[in-house]
Formats: structure tokens, C-alpha cells, sequence
């Protein structure tokens, strides 16, 4: 059955999924999108003349931008869609409890793993195709190498391929389907951002180190999708295609070990997991850890909320996951102690010479609160994925456990099971909101930040969770897998949070105000300074300063009241409708029906006479 059975059966379920229909609209929507702005207002060359034929430079101006342009914007869909698409490969087997089956087969490792690859990648092929017919006519403006056309899409696929690879592999180790998407998506991560990092840092602060790095780092950097067609921008000829080639080389070389390694380990990794013959060294190694295991706070009472009891203490983390987000981490973590110490050192002694609140005379502060604002709005970012996400596996991971039916047989009520899992979710991941406090706490001790905007930062950032946080939990009760409910809660996110400005681009608005759903850009301009503050106060300022604070101050209120009643209708949304999504019967009063042997007993049960007590 070549290309076997695996192939045919996962390219046809895979095929009637809706939601791939509803990406490849979206995708070539955003295409058209592009091809009108780059008419309207071309990056490269001047407006064209209305009314007017286009000359031939105009022509190619459009062509070179339109090529820039659309490499780069089909190549940011590919690293955002390909994770989703396959960190559930495997993985959504063990959790629907079928890979035993497949195991048991006379299928081989071989034809598991390259069967759902070959049939996903077949997915990716489709949505990269749809932009072809439109890069293919760009050589007729003029302006575009058909060899760059090639090359762009070369480097698309073999990105894909890249992280597909990756996915498998990660897929195959992980237990759960949110922890593989997670993990995936913290190692895209380090793959795009540390390498640029280690480059311009270490070449730049730490000479010495740079040679003893170079090669392992620049081995990474090469792979680099977005330097690469960079490169390509505006060039022509064979000269800005070399990138390209070790790009598309290393990719393809990397992604084929990955697959071999997920090949080799598929049939041991899944052993030990289930507790099959393989468990032996790694059962042995647990029991002797958990022996030196210690706490530095013993576990509370569950008391008379058993639910948030169990959220707070019970639910846990991965070891593997654990190790790869430490790893990322403490890299991540060693540039932002690097911009502390750098600009946050500076702005403590300009406090110290100058007084809190004072005219800001070196201008270190205000560095320091430039530094914040990014720095604080990347972890914002983070912060908001991760809880939205471990919201939205809050119900379905029940579900795929089996654990979801004796959960709501108990007389817990709706709100008592989602508060739990809302407050779950945010403790989860409580170190990037403690980071987050921890920033801002800096910033507002040396002076970088005002009391004002430190409160409302605080105030903004609890709205904005709390929406994603009800906003995954909805879809989590109401979805049939944790993948389908991160991929609805994740989407939704992204539209509100800037996707819809797209639609405003061909209108040009002058205003801020459009961007009020915006939550990264609002809380990024609303980490007031003092000076900040001190211009809004002051009456002198002119028209357009004016104007920019006014707008600015609308688009926080309206975004912060916006998601704020967002927030309460889903939260009202999902404990009214608890019961009519899980299918529970209901008394006439409204309560839930609960069999005698779930009920508590009452206090005279409880109670025992002398007698029986002898």
C-alpha cells in the first residue's frame, strides 16, 4: 500500500478538517491585501499616478517590493502555522490512546512517522503554493530574477520542512498535545532570536569569546529563514542566492536527522512512558529522586475548595518541558541581566545624583524606560500565549486523561470547576507574570516609570489576562481536543490583538485610535515617565504632542473597557452554559443532579453515639 496506510489514512482525515479551508481564505486574502498595498504605496520608488499608465520603472519598483514584501510575509505564515500542524502528529495518538494500536501493527517505525509527514507536508505544499501564480507574473513587471522566484520558494519549503521535522520529533517525546505546541513554539524561538543575539552581543561586548562560538553559532544563523531572504531584497543575479542555498541545504539536513531521530526513538520513548519494557533504568532513577525529593513548603490542607487545591498542587509541568524552557530562559535571561546592569545601573545613580522625580539630565532613565518598554512588551507577549493556552487545554486535557467524567459526577458546579481552571492557568506560568512585576517594580524604583503608569500597567495587564484566560477556557469546553481549542484561542488572540488592522492599511487612518484592540502596543505606551506625565500637565505643549496624548489616552480606555466586558460576558458565557456543553442533567431548581453515593454526608452522620463508639 505505497505510500502506505498511515498517508492515506491521515491525508484524508486531515483533508476534511475545516479549519484548513478557513486558513487558506484567510491566507489568500492577505495576499490580495498585499498586492493592493503594494500598488497603493510601494515600498521601493514613488506613488504611482492615478489616471496614468505606470512607467517602467514604476513597474519594477512595484514588482521588487511586491517580491520582498511577499518572501518575507509567507515565510513569518509558515514559522506561525507549521508547529500547529504537526506538534500534534504523534503525540494526538498517545493522548486518543491509538498509538498502542499502531504499535501493534506490522507497521514499522519507518512508516508512522514519514506517513504523517509526508501527508501534512502535502498541507503545507497547498497553502505555499497559493501565492505561485501571483510571484510567477512579478517577472513580467520586470525587476524580478524568475531564479529569485525559485529561490524564495525553496527556502519556504525547506523551512517548513525544517520545523516539520522538529515538530515530529518533539511530538514524539512530549505526553501531552499543549506541552509539544509549547515547547515547539519556545524552541522556535531560541532558533530565531538567540543565534542574532550571540552574533551582535558577543562580536560586539566579548571579542574574546566570539571564536571559541563562531562556528557552532553562525551553523544556526545559517538556517536563519528571515536573514536569508533578506538578503534577497533587491538583488539580482546568482550573487544574493547563496544564502539561500546553505539555508535550503542545512535546513533539509537538519530536518532529515530530526525525522530519523523521532524514527529511531518512537517505539523506546513510547515503552517507557507507558510503562513497558523499557522502563526499567528510568523507573529505577525515579524512585531514587523521589526519595531525595523536598519541599521547601509543605502542601496545604485541600480544605473546602478541592478544585483550586488541585490546580495549585496537583497540576504539573513535564520534566522535559521544564528543561528546555530553563534552557531558553537563562539564555534569554543572561541579555535581559545584561540590559539591567548596562542601563538600569546608570539610571539608579542618575536618580541617586538628581532625586526621584527630577528632571531627567543625563537622559539614562529615559534610556531605561525605552528598555522596559520593549523588553516588557516581548514578556507581555509570552505571557498572554501561555496562559491562553493553558487555559485552552484546561477542560479537554480532562477529557483526554478520563479523568473528565468522575470530575463532573461530583457536586462541584460549573463555577467552582472553571474558577479553578482560570486561576489554574495563571499559575501555571506565575514566573513570567512575576517577571513582568519584577520590571516594572525596577523601573519605577529608579525613577524610569511613573507611580501612575506603574498602576495602570498592572491594571491593563489583568484585564488583558483575564480575557485570554476566559477566552481560552470557552473554547476549551466547548472543543473536542486541546490542539483544536489552542488553535481557535490562539487565532482569535492574534486578530484582535492587530490581525484586523490589516483591513485598515488600504483606509490609511490618521489615528491611533483605530489600534485600540491592540494590548501589546497599549500596555508598551502605557509605561508613563515622569516625563511623560510632566507634558501631558503642562498646557504648553503643542497641537500635535497634544493630539498624541489625547488619542492615546482614548485607545487605552477604550481597549482596557473593551476587553474588560469581553472578559465578563465569556466568564458569564461559560458557567452559564457548563452543564448544556458537558451534557449534565440539571434539577428544576437549577442544580446539578448528583447520585446519592457522590453526595457528602451530612453532620449526623458524622456524629456517633457513646455506645457505637465503644
Amino acid at each position: 500500500m505505497l505510500p502506505g496506510p498511515v498517508f492515506t489514512a491521515e491525508l484524508i482525515t486531515t483533508a476534511r478538517r475545516a479549519r484548513y479551508y478557513v486558513v487558506r481564505l484567510l491566507y489568500g486574502l492577505i495576499l490580495l491585501l498585499i498586492v493592493w498595498i503594494n500598488y497603493v504605496d510601494p515600498p521601493m520608488g514613488p506613488r504611482p499616478r492615478w489616471g496614468q499608465e505606470m512607467t517602467i520603472q514604476e513597474m519594477a519598483n512595484f514588482a521588487d517590493g511586491m517580491f520582498s514584501t511577499f518572501s518575507i510575509v509567507q515565510c513569518l505564515m509558515v514559522l506561525a502555522l507549521t508547529p500547529p500542524l504537526f506538534g500534534g502528529a504523534i503525540v494526538d495518538e498517545k493522548q486518543r490512546k491509538t498509538l498502542h494500536y499502531l504499535l501493534a501493527s506490522p507497521l514499522t517505525s519507518a512508516e508512522i512517522v514519514l506517513g504523517k509527514l509526508a501527508a501534512r507536508m502535502l498541507h503545507v505544499g497547498v497553502f505555499v503554493s497559493l501565492g505561485l501564480p501571483v510571484m510567477s507574473l512579478l517577472s513580467l513587471f520586470g525587476g524580478v530574477d524568475p531564479g529569485l522566484v525559485i529561490a524564495s520558494y525553496s527556502a519556504a519549503l525547506s523551512t517548513a520542512f525544517f520545523l516539520a521535522g522538529l515538530s515530529i520529533l518533539v511530538s514524539t517525546i512530549t505526553r501531552r498535545v499543549r506541552e509539544a505546541i509549547a515547547l515547539i513554539f519556545v524552541l522556535e524561538l531560541g532558533w530565531l532570536l538567540l543565534p542574532p543575539l550571540i552574533d551582535t552581543l558577543t562580536s560586539w561586548q566579548w571579542p574574546w569569546l566570539y571564536p571559541w562560538i563562531r562556528t557552532v553559532n553562525d551553523s544556526v544563523y545559517a538556517t536563519h529563514p528571515l536573514v536569508a531572504l533578506g538578503r534577497l531584497s533587491g538583488r539580482r543575479g546568482a550573487i544574493g542566492l547563496e544564502p539561500v542555498y546553505w539555508l535550503v541545504g542545512l535546513q533539509l539536513l537538519y530536518g532529515s536527522l530530526f525525522v530519523l531521530l523521532a524514527v529511531w526513538r518512537l517505539r523506546p520513548i513510547f515503552k517507557s512512558q507507558e510503562g513497558g519494557a523499557g522502563q526499567g533504568r528510568l523507573a529505577r532513577l525515579n524512585a531514587r529522586l523521589g526519595r531525595w525529593r523536598w519541599r521547601l513548603w509543605a502542601k496545604p490542607d485541600c480544605g473546602d475548595d478541592p478544585m483550586i487545591w488541585k490546580e495549585l498542587h496537583s497540576v504539573r509541568t513535564s520534566g522535559l518541558m521544564k528543561v528546555f524552557v530553563l534552557l531558553v530562559g537563562l539564555s534569554l535571561g543572561s541579555f535581559l541581566v545584561y540590559g539591567l546592569i548596562s542601563l538600569g545601573s546608570r539610571a539608579f545613580y542618575e536618580m541617586l545624583s538628581w532625586g526621584y522625580g527630577s528632571a531627567w539630565k543625563d537622559g539614562a532613565r529615559n534610556d531605561f524606560n525605552a528598555f522596559l518598554r520593549y523588553v516588557c512588551t516581548i514578556v507581555y507577549l509570552i505571557w498572554i500565549l501561555c496562559v491562553s493556552a493553558m487555559a485552552a487545554g484546561g477542560v479537554t486535557t480532562e477529557r483526554e486523561a478520563d479523568t473528565w467524567v468522575s470530575l463532573i459526577g461530583t457536586p462541584l458546579d460549573g463555577s467552582e470547576i472553571l474558577r479553578a481552571k482560570m486561576i489554574g492557568a495563571a499559575w501555571g506560568v506565575r514566573l513570567l507574570g512575576a517577571l513582568l512585576i519584577v520590571l516594572w517594580t525596577l523601573g519605577l524604583l529608579c525613577g524610569s516609570v511613573h507611580p501612575a503608569g506603574f498602576l495602570i500597567v498592572l491594571l491593563e495587564a489583568a484585564v488583558f489576562s483575564w480575557f485570554a484566560i476566559a477566552l481560552g477556557t470557552c473554547a476549551s469546553l466547548w472543543s473536542k481536543s486541546t490542539l483544536r481549542a489552542q488553535a481557535t484561542t490562539i487565532a482569535i488572540l492574534v486578530v484582535l490583538n492587530g490581525g484586523y488592522l490589516l483591513c485598515c492599511i488600504p483606509l490609511s487612518p490618521s489615528t491611533m485610535i483605530v489600534s485600540f484592540g491592540c494590548t501589546p502596543f497599549i500596555e508598551a505606551i502605557s509605561l508613563l515617565s515622569f516625563e511623560d506625565v510632566r507634558g501631558m500637565l503642562t498646557t504648553s505643549s503643542q497641537s500635535m504632542s497634544r493630539r498624541f496624548e489625547t488619542e492615546a489616552i482614548i485607545t487605552c480606555v477604550m481597549g482596557t473597557l473593551a476587553y474588560a466586558a469581553g472578559a465578563f460576558m465569556l466568564t458569564m458565557t461559560a458557567i452559564g452554559g457548563f452543564d448544556r456543553a458537558v451534557d449534565r442533567p440539571r434539577s428544576p431548581e437549577g442544580q446539578p443532579i448528583v447520585p446519592d453515593y457522590a453526595k457528602p454526608a451530612s453532620k449526623e452522620e458524622y456524629e456517633l453515639s457513646d455506645d457505637e463508639v465503644g
